[in-house]
């Protein structure tokens, strides 16, 4: 993990190098301090496709489609 802050846009990056500090760091965090609005439903389609992965699914063509499926419907893509 890497940390770079930036006081003249008081922003920090936070890099992540490996899927363990995804699943054991990020997404711990997220649940313990919940995301609101329409981003928390991004949030949970992000962590379906994290645990895609950590169950290797994302080697398979099914997986990827998986995948492909759930990254078409967040973000401004979000179907109501």
């Amino acid at each position: 993990m890497s940390i770079q802050c930036s006081e003249k846009n008081n922003t920090c990056l936070l890099q992540f190098r490996n899927n363990s500090d995804i699943e054991n760091k990020i997404i711990p965090f997220f649940k313990e301090y919940s995301i609101k609005g329409v981003k928390a439903l991004d949030f949970n389609d992000w962590c379906k496709v994290a645990e895609l992965v950590k169950n290797k699914e994302h080697l398979t063509i099914d997986g990827l489609n998986k995948i492909t499926e759930i990254a078409n419907g967040i973000n401004l893509n979000r179907k109501w």
